[in-house]
């Protein structure tokens, strides 16, 4: 953007000058150019020349600092959506951490759930052999065994 806000400002001055030069002309000969012919000219297409050309150049002017207004906030919006996308890749790449870690996690836990199991088995043959055990103790000290 920044070439074409120069070409705007180069065709800017270009048509400044040109409405100068116009105008400077009409003042020299202003003074010898005083009949009917000039007063029309000058009152149906230089005088509203003159002003058109004077708003033209300032809406110019004003479209030219709005297009570099334009270009440093597309400089900005520019280094956000790169830090969008760096902040973006940054979570990505968490997730990814997260992720793995969740199904590591969860393998952990069937282990837990596992061993507890096999514990809880081994708690209740033991417990089974101790009963047993007493039953026998009982038996042999009635002296029915």
């Amino acid at each position: 953007m920044d070439k074409l806000t120069k070409n705007i400002e180069l065709q800017l001055w270009d048509f400044g000058q040109n409405t100068r030069t116009l105008q400077e002309s009409r003042q020299e000969i202003a003074s010898g150019w005083e009949d009917n012919a000039s007063r029309e000219l000058n009152s149906r297409f230089f005088n509203p020349h003159e002003n058109d050309s004077e708003k033209s150049i300032r809406f110019l002017h004003d479209q030219v600092d709005n297009v570099k207004q334009m270009e440093n906030e597309f400089v900005i919006i520019e280094t956000a959506v790169e830090e969008a996308n760096r902040l973006s890749g940054e979570i990505d790449s968490s997730l990814q951490y997260s992720r793995a870690d969740i199904k590591h996690s969860y393998h952990t836990l069937d282990e837990c759930i596992y061993s507890k199991n096999r514990s809880l088995d081994y708690c209740k043959n033991t417990q089974d052999k101790l009963n047993k055990l007493a039953k026998l103790k009982q038996l042999h000290n009635s002296g029915k065994y």
